[in-house]
């Protein structure tokens, strides 16, 4: 009996090592740096150049720049030419070929912030030329000049779409943040649920084989008739349980790697898969708790910066344009037109023309003026227009307090969690270290021959879950410092 009791003693005290360098691995399994580990930091460093949903955010600023250029392009000179010419017999005359008329019509027209100038030269000639049209047979070069004097004078759909385009672009970059900062918050999780599930799985493994060597010693000591049958049963339970857990977490561990590679591609834009001697960093904590100023940080970053909130007030600066256009529709349109005429010079003896352009009496003379006046009666239209755009101004004031409300409630949400997380994680940090005591002493009784097999495998089932629940804690604590970030409106790579 006293050899049984040494052999025994001795298998126990392996056993009871092993536990405790399962507990050591477990808790500082990732410690390690190593050529295969890929941090989160290197992964968003990849992304960034080979991410569709990157590339696809980049194109809204060249549409928002598009945009800005389509607007320009109503200030843009224009050359227009028209010649048309019309040849019939005349029947006046015994049905001789004539030219019934033909006309030349030129002109180079500059669009302004007030009004268009046009630089052109018209010539009519033939035997059917309205009187209206009339020029002399060298025809006319003139200059008109397009004013408005009421509606149009301040600003008009022009200039209000070149400012709008302006803001636009704004409005856009604040939409490809939004959209960069959902990207790096969402990968932050997946990365995250993948090094849980990773060093869940390392546990587990670790568990398993542990058990199994326990197996065997069990199997040997029974067939040498030092133990009962019945540990063997025990041991063999406690494999199966491990098994189960151990298949479990491969399972989750392939199903978060596969995530993950959901956001890996190479250069061409081809997928790519995490290979499997890839593995994640160690989760550390620091060690001083966040305080107020934390909280009050990301309170102020949110309100100064958060792409919702700049989108937002980027529409209420369109808002403010639209009702300065549509109060400018309540006045009456009165449009001024001055077109003077240059007659150029001629050799023809039977004109004999040579236009003196500096002379009083030239321009006195030749020129053409117009005004034109147009209101509606009763302007239902345009005060309806008016007052819509006060209403979508309203509207959207409102939806910026909410937002700014929710936006700050959310932090202080993810910031309590955090304060929380961290607090739980010292004190199931404490809890590991216990249960590894309680099963280092549960050890040492069936040592002595006062406990059982069923119990120390109970007490290293507890160590093992106590272990778990602090991976969980520490990646709880991360997701929520990122959440806090991202509602923050910060990109969680910073």
């Amino acid at each position: 009996m006293i050899l049984i009791r040494l052999l025994f003693t001795s298998c126990m005290t392996k056993i009871g090592f092993i536990t405790i360098v399962l507990g050591l691995l477990t808790i500082s399994s990732a410690s390690a740096q190593r050529p295969d580990t890929l941090t989160l930091l290197s992964l968003f460093e990849y992304i960034r150049t080979t991410h569709p949903v990157l590339k696809q955010a980049d194109l809204l600023s060249q549409t928002a720049h598009q945009e800005l250029r389509l607007a320009k392009g109503s200030f843009d000179p224009s050359l227009d030419l028209h010649f048309n010419r019309k040849d019939l017999w005349n029947y006046k005359e015994n049905w001789s070929p004539a030219t019934y008329f033909e006309s030349w019509q030129h002109f180079f027209k500059i669009p302004n912030r007030i009004g268009d100038i046009k630089f052109g030269f018209e010539r009519y000639n033939g035997l059917n030329v309205n009187p209206e049209n009339f020029t002399p047979p060298q025809g006319l070069a003139y200059v008109e000049i397009d004013i408005p004097l009421a509606r149009g004078l301040l600003t008009d759909p022009r200039r209000i779409a070149v400012q709008q385009a302006k803001i636009f672009i704004q409005q856009n970059e604040a939409e490809r943040q939004k959209v960069i900062n959902k990207l790096l918050f969402q990968i932050t999780k997946d990365y995250l649920a993948w090094n849980e599930s990773y060093r869940k799985n390392l546990i587990q493994r670790q568990a398993y084989n542990l058990t199994n060597d326990r197996l065997r010693f069990v199997k040997d000591r029974v067939i040498a008739g030092d133990l009962a049958p019945i540990d063997s049963v025990e041991a063999v339970t406690e494999l199966q349980k491990r098994s189960l857990s151990l298949k479990e977490s491969e399972m989750n561990l392939r199903n978060a790697t596969q995530v993950l590679s959901v956001h890996l591609w190479d250069g061409e834009g081809r997928p790519v898969e995490i290979a499997e001697n890839i593995i994640p960093e160690n989760i550390t904590i620091p060690n001083i708790r966040p305080n107020i100023s934390l909280l009050d940080s990301l309170q102020s970053l949110a309100q100064q910066g958060h792409p919702e909130l700049l989108k937002l007030k980027a529409k209420q600066r369109i808002l403010e344009l639209d009702k300065k256009l549509y109060r400018q529709e309540l006045l009456p349109r009165l449009d001024f037109d001055f077109k003077p005429f240059f007659l150029p010079a001629t050799d023809d003896k039977k004109i004999k023309l040579d236009p003196n352009y500096a002379s009083t009496t030239y321009w006195s003379q030749n020129y053409k003026i117009g005004f034109n006046f147009y209101m509606p009666i009763f302007l239902r239209k345009e005060r309806a227009k008016f007052e819509k755009a006060q209403i979508k101004i309203l509207e959207n004031k409102y939806e910026i307090t909410y937002t700014q409300r929710e936006l700050l409630t959310d932090i202080f949400t993810y910031y309590n969690e955090v304060i929380t997380y961290f607090d739980l994680i010292n004190i199931q940090q404490k809890n590991v270290s216990l249960n590894k005591q309680l099963l280092d002493a549960e050890i040492e009784r069936f040592r002595n021959g006062e406990s059982s097999l069923f119990l120390i495998n109970s007490r290293e089932r507890s160590y093992l879950s106590e272990q778990e629940k602090f991976i969980e804690l520490q990646i709880k604590y991360r997701k929520s410092f990122a959440a806090a970030i991202h509602a923050a409106g910060r990109p969680t790579d910073r």
